[in-house]
């Protein structure tokens, strides 16, 4: 089993000589390979992500470009079963077996011989690995542990935004919560290495069909300025289809303003004062709503003479208030036990 550094894809060899590779976003495998006929012993995928190198019981090394439909490139053939499978930061291939380990120095080349040939004497190698930004090889055994020098092997230009050999306990504290807030959700992993960045070239390509369109350019770009400006109409006449039918329309983005105008206090209260100024008119148009049907309702006594002498606005009404009603009631019941029998 191995990880792609680039996508974090998992790779898998089986025992009937299939590679199989899978991600956490999918449950079923996304690729499914013949690469031996025998079983598969090691896997090992480089630091570019752009190779994958497999060993089998055949004694074979074979080595596959992911970019060109995982095609084999080329292959070794060894006199030991190549049982572990390691590759440097400047793409040195090694391959350890029985008491041998070998070197190749390019691993997208094909070679005739090998670069480095090592032997551990009365052991059987069990695992090698690159000691990272430095020429050495580690090789486990099963007398122990030993190394090998491999000039050529480690990168000598490290980054220390990603990798520094010389780092502190403060800044290895710092850089382990910069990564964790730089983690990407699984859901994003795939086969695809220029998955994340490639949403970004596909609207600026937009944009500028858009802008040829509006200039007038579309019959001097290329076939695919044409085909990108035919894609964005049909994209626009979709989206009036759905606004037409839905009735609605789309917000529109807020421009971008001048330096130091766009900060984030200012934007959240403009939301607020634009806010509290729909819910006033709300507020303003149920209570002119009220007093409209509120003037509509008029009470009639009944009396048409008293009607036509006084000269009383229309909306007024004979009836006595509520509130003097519950008082004169109240009063007469308070009074009412003085006068019993």
């Amino acid at each position: 089993m191995t990880q792609n550094r680039t996508n974090a894809i998992i790779t898998l060899g089986h025992q009937n000589g299939t590679v199989s590779m899978w991600s956490p976003a999918n449950q079923e495998l996304l690729v499914k390979k013949l690469c031996h006929n025998c079983p598969i012993l090691s896997a090992a995928i480089d630091f570019s992500g752009n190779y994958l190198v497999t060993s089998g019981v055949d004694q074979k090394i074979k080595v596959h470009d992911l970019r060109m439909n995982y095609e084999e490139v080329h292959q070794y053939t060894t006199k030991f079963p190549p049982k572990c499978l390691a590759i440097s930061q400047r793409g040195m291939l090694a391959a350890g077996g029985y008491e041998v380990v070998r070197v190749w120095e390019d691993l997208s080349v094909n070679q005739k011989g090998a670069y480095l040939n090592h032997q551990v004497r009365l052991s059987t190698v069990h695992d090698i690995s690159f000691c990272p930004y430095d020429d050495v090889i580690g090789i486990g055994h099963s007398r122990g542990f030993s190394t090998m020098l491999a000039p050529g092997s480690g990168e000598p230009n490290f980054d220390t935004f990603e990798d520094n050999p010389f780092i502190t306990k403060a800044q290895r504290r710092e850089q382990e919560v910069h990564k964790l807030l730089d983690k990407i959700p699984p859901e994003m992993i795939s086969l695809d290495n220029d998955f994340v960045g490639k949403a970004i070239l596909e609207r600026n390509e937009k944009k500028n069909a858009k802008l040829a369109k509006a200039e007038g350019d579309e019959d001097k770009g290329s076939t695919e300025s044409k085909l990108l400006i035919e894609k964005v109409e049909e994209e626009e006449e979709e989206e009036e289809e759905e606004e037409e039918g839905d009735g609605t329309k789309k917000k529109k983005r807020e421009k971008k303003k001048m330096r130091g105008k766009n900060k984030i206090g200012k934007r959240l209260s403009a939301k607020q004062t634009t806010f509290f100024n729909q819910q006033r008119e709300k507020h303003q148009e149920s209570s002119h709503r009220a007093e409209d049907e509120g003037e509509g309702e008029d009470y009639d006594d009944g009396d048409d003479d008293n009607d036509d002498d006084n000269d009383a606005p229309s909306n007024y009404s004979s009836r006595p208030p509520l509130a003097s009603l519950s008082s004169s009631a109240s009063q007469s019941r308070a009074l009412a036990r003085f006068f019993k029998n």
